[in-house]
């Protein structure tokens, strides 16, 4: 999802890498980097943020693990700075066999390092724990998730305000049209993590294109699907770059080792 735990009423989930919010089962290779960079603008309950640019890092530690870190550079309500970083780690369990779907673990830990007062950041701690599930069948890819994420109480102005904790189930797929492209679509439902507000029902559609070896175009646009989107996206727009590139530490086939 994309990094959007903030206190201007955007998702708590931030689990997924851009650019949609149901994540896929795969990780990043062992001693390779991934990076995706990009823009993302979303109006929800009279509020419009930006984040200029939201980032995250994926390292393949090992075969099947990887290690994220996210962080955005936001403008929300004429404060701008930086958000709540988040670190996560995924486990591919079991890899996807030719009757059987790939299955993965993920977890996440987002910190409070962004201003509450400028309504930058949370102002607490929270733990995430996700399920993604993936097949695919041709040239047609299927991802489902199931989330729990465990919402600390923030601290506003001296009043510590409960939250609820959130589940999230979305799901997604990405079609291949060629060999450089792909369409992607998602619908997710997510509980609301304010006592009282509605839970957020929403979709989003999208591409990817590839560009160059190992970049590629992403963007995507979504909204609510509830006839009152408090709580969810009246709009919501992510345009970013994903790159991919060995760690200089790699050690090559050609090396000889």
């Amino acid at each position: 999802m994309l990094c959007s735990a903030l206190l201007v009423g955007t998702p708590a989930f931030v689990q997924a890498a851009p650019p949609l919010d149901t994540d896929d089962a795969d990780v990043a290779v062992k001693d390779t980097f991934e990076i995706y960079a990009g823009y993302d603008y979303e109006a929800a309950g009279g509020t419009i943020t930006r984040q200029v640019p939201t980032i995250e890092l994926d390292y393949g530690l090992i075969d099947r693990v990887e290690l994220s870190l996210e962080v955005s550079y936001l403008s929300a309500e004429g404060a701008m700075g930086f958000g709540d970083m988040a670190v996560a780690t995924k486990w591919v369990v079991f890899e996807e066999k030719k009757t059987l779907p790939a299955i993965a673990v993920e977890g996440e830990w987002k910190l409070h390092n962004g201003s509450v007062s400028r309504k930058l950041g949370t102002g607490r701690f929270d733990y995430e724990f996700l399920i993604p599930v993936q097949k695919t069948w041709g040239k047609f890819t299927g991802m489902v998730n199931f989330g729990l994420d465990f919402i600390g109480d923030p601290r506003i102005n001296g009043v510590t305000e409960h939250r609820n904790n959130v589940w999230f189930v979305g799901f997604a797929q990405r079609y291949k049209v060629n060999d450089k492209t792909r369409v992607l679509s998602e619908v997710y439902v997510q509980h609301a993590d304010e006592p009282g507000t509605p839970n957020q029902f929403a979709a989003n559609v999208g591409f990817e294109r590839e560009i160059s070896h190992g970049l590629e175009l992403q963007m995507t646009m979504g909204r609510s699907l509830r006839e009152s989107a408090i709580g969810g996206p009246d709009l919501h727009v992510y345009v970013g770059l994903h790159g991919t590139f060995d760690a200089p530490w790699k050690k090559t086939k050609k090396d000889g080792k």
